[in-house]
């Protein structure tokens, strides 16, 4: 049993029917109510507005409800030909609709089923477009005998029309009154002048209104028309006889007509769910296995995007929840949208909720919302919500879901509290999951009291009197009658009177609930940016593995070219193993008192090509680990400058350089200088910490020596050489770029104009180094 009327389950069903593309789907929409296996037609639309999401949305233009037309002629009737036309449109779009299926059934299953229920009717679609033309008449390619009739009946028009021309020019030319050729109960005749209708010898067919005409056919002209009819007879009958054809047609393929009339109500009604699904971001719900569920933001279908979405679960522990606060703050549609979400779950429909929603199987949704009966019956509200409530006692079990609003209210508050704790504590015994609402203090206190019960409230702000329309869940709520007939208007008299009336007992309940609603709100705002902030961190790991993984899968590729090349090497140093070991043959065959010295030499060979390999692999991984902690290092850390045992303190580790301190003295290097991490050195006496030895090859006396680097690495370790100069107090330096294509020279020029500590820059003499060097002097 469920509820759906009061719900408003068919507004949500002509919402869902508007997106459907004909008729057929239409009724079939507006006829949905919850079904034993939902979990089948939500797999189909979910793969159907994968489908749209894929693809263009599929061809259903042309598609119309024949089943009228199918029905006239399943009782033997013979259709119009524009009926017939409609007929054929239809299967023809049926055509192109089967033929975007094809090729996707693999990855969309669903499809497999329409696939074989569609038929295209083929040879009917093409006799119908032969013809039938677009203004409903039959084409004369209808058939061939349609053809040679028409044919037949110009030529009898044409001898017609010359006959009565010769009539009216000739022997009657005296006594017609116009020229124009009329027809009388299909026959041609002239119009005569009563007073000569004696002079023409013929047949008179009727005469004008004022008798002043008769309109004759002359005896010379009756074989003529006899023709003329005789041909229209056969043409007539020709056509039925076509009809007939395209009707018996139809009726042959009976089975196949009901087929895809079926499958189009059912594709139909599909198409309306997935465009639904899409346009009100709704999602294919979880079906449980029992009654429990979870509702992710869900929202009233019929409010939309307006809506506050709400969140809450029951489960095996959790039975129920008592929902208190305001009038008109949001407690009655909390309710209806759990009651619509199950209803549209379980009907196949997609929910307007978040992924991960899950809906509980249940067999009943028994709902107690409105007083329309009481209205419609002449009952108290009271009664009216008794009368609801014991047809829904009768109903109520372990599969059902049973929503209440205002439970216990339109009598004696005290009573009314009663009865409704009584019905709550047999609902909760006969294990039915329940959503209560009410104003009413002992329902809060019950909800408190029993494990099975959780208390929510919905949100009033009493600053402006507007509801949030939020639900929140573990916190009773206050009616606030008091404060909002206060911000209203009402007397300080009055208020304050009604406040010396209220119960002592119930202030305090509803103080500790206010603060426990305020303490709420706070842990709630805190949740909100513990998660805010968790989301953050789990973005930026996620990015950073990210990162990684590249990194890992650029360092692998580079592994596996370096294999690549020991491989070659080896491939090279095995054909140059058997090139030797041939030669060794041929030369022991020719000098055998040589082959010992020819051996050893091959032997010394092979091995050096070895050695040499084994130094090349060895260096390329140290290299690699080298550069790894080079980029590890962080500030505090003592690194080794190569070709020296100069050991130098990291002050920041930047993106190509390492400024470094030894002595309280700071440098800026290119991070090739480092060798090595090592340990801070031991206490030792201080000693000049830059001498003209300290740096390798590149830095001699004044001179550096950049010749084959790139205008990049140039420019580091030019940085590098001026802070050395100026560390020495050195006022010139001699930078060697050599000649080559000039582009480093250039590159190193411009830095020149733009560092200010440089004053001034030039070639070298010839006996300097000439073009290859250029002579900085520093500020």
């Amino acid at each position: 049993m469920y509820s759906l009327q009061k719900l408003e389950f068919e507004k949500v069903l002509r919402l869902i029917a508007q997106y459907t593309f004909s008729s057929y789907g239409k009724e079939a929409v507006l006829s949905f109510q919850p079904i034993d296996n939902p979990e089948l037609e939500l797999t189909k639309v979910s793969q159907l507005i994968d489908l749209f999401r894929r693809y263009a949305e599929p061809p259903v233009g042309g598609i119309a409800d024949i089943r009228r037309e199918w029905a006239r002629v399943s009782d033997g009737e013979i259709l119009e030909p524009g009926e017939l036309k409609r007929i054929a449109a239809n299967f023809d779009s049926v055509a192109r609709l089967k033929q975007f299926f094809e090729g996707k059934t693999t990855e969309f299953p669903f499809l497999n089923p329409f696939l074989s229920r569609f038929h295209t009717l083929e040879e009917y679609v093409k006799f119908a477009f032969r013809a039938i033309e677009d203004d409903e008449s039959i084409s004369s390619r209808a058939s061939p005998r349609l053809n040679q009739i028409r044919q037949d009946l110009k030529r009898a028009m044409r001898d017609v029309k010359g006959h009565l021309d010769k009539l009216m020019s000739g022997s009657l030319k005296e006594v017609v009154q116009d020229n124009d050729l009329l027809t009388r109960d299909g026959r041609f005749v002239i119009p005569i002048k009563a007073a000569n209708r004696h002079r023409v010898s013929g047949i008179v067919h009727s005469s004008s209104g004022s008798g002043a005409t008769y309109y004759m056919e002359p005896e010379t002209l009756v074989p003529l028309n006899d023709a003329v009819r005789n041909l229209y007879s056969q043409e007539r009958e020709e056509i039925n006889r076509i009809l007939r054809e395209l009707c018996q047609m139809l009726l042959q393929r009976a089975q196949e007509i009901e087929s895809t009339i079926a499958a189009l109500v059912e594709w139909d009604s599909l198409w309306a769910r997935a465009r639904f699904a899409i346009d009100q971001d709704a999602v294919i719900p979880e079906i449980s296995s029992d009654c429990s569920f979870t509702l992710k933001e869900a929202k009233h279908p019929l409010i939309g995007k307006r809506c506050v979405p709400l969140s809450l679960s029951l489960s095996d522990t959790l039975q129920g929840i008592v929902i208190t606060g305001p009038n008109t703050g949001g407690k009655t549609v909390s309710l209806k949208t759990v009651g619509l979400c199950h209803l549209m779950g379980l009907s196949g429909i997609p929910v307007c909720a978040a992924t991960g929603t899950r809906l509980g199987r249940f067999a009943h949704v028994l709902v107690d919302i409105g007083d329309e009966q009481s209205i419609e019956q002449s009952l108290s509200t009271f009664s009216s919500h008794m009368k609801n409530i014991i047809a829904i006692s009768e109903k109520a079990g372990p599969e059902s879901l049973v929503l209440l609003d205002e439970l216990g209210a339109g009598t004696d508050p005290v009573e009314g509290s009663a009865i409704a704790l009584g019905i709550l504590d047999v609902f909760l015994e006969r294990g039915a999951k329940l959503l209560v609402s009410s104003h009413m203090t002992p329902l809060k206190l019950y909800a408190y009291q029993k494990k099975e019960l959780e208390n929510a409230s919905v949100i009033f702000n009493v600053d402006d009197l507007r509801p949030t329309f939020q639900l929140v869940v573990g916190l009773a709520g206050s009616s606030n009658a008091l404060i909002i007939s206060e911000r209203l208007g009402l007397s300080n008299i009055i208020i304050e009177r009604a406040r010396s009336f209220l119960d002592k007992d119930v202030q305090r309940i509803d103080e500790v609930l206010n603060l426990l609603h305020r303490q709420k709100i706070e842990m709630e705002e805190q949740n909100s940016r513990i998660r805010h902030l968790r989301e953050t961190l789990e973005r930026q790991q996620i990015s950073l593995e990210k990162q990684l993984e590249e990194i890992k899968q650029k360092k692998y590729g580079a592994f596996l070219k370096e294999i690549e090349s020991m491989e070659e090497e080896l491939r090279e140093i095995r054909r140059y193993t058997q090139t030797r070991v041939a030669e060794f043959r041929k030369e022991k065959q020719q000098h055998p008192g040589e082959v010992e010295s020819f051996n050893r030499e091959v032997q010394g060979d092979i091995t050096q090509k070895i050695a040499e390999l084994r130094r090349n692999w060895e260096g390329s991984f140290k290299q690699e680990s080298r550069e790894a902690e080079i980029e590890r290092l962080k500030p505090g850390d003592c690194v080794l400058l190569k070709d020296s045992k100069l050991v130098l303190r990291v002050i920041e580790n930047k993106a190509s350089t390492i400024l470094v301190e030894k002595d309280g003295k700071k440098l800026e290097i290119p991070k090739s200088f480092i060798d090595q991490k090592t340990a801070p050195p031991s206490l030792e006496p201080k000693k000049e910490w830059i001498q003209e030895n300290t740096f390798q090859e590149d830095f001699i006396g004044d001179r550096l020596d950049i010749r084959g680097k790139t205008v990049e690495e140039g420019i580091n370790e030019l940085e590098a050489f001026i802070s050395f100069l100026l560390m020495k107090n050195r006022k010139t330096g001699c930078v060697i770029h050599g000649k080559g294509t000039g582009k480093l020279a250039d590159g190193l020029w411009q830095k020149f104009a733009k560092d200010r500590r440089i004053q001034t820059y030039r070639i070298g003499k010839p006996e300097e180094g000439g073009t290859g060097v250029t002579i900085i002097t520093l500020s």
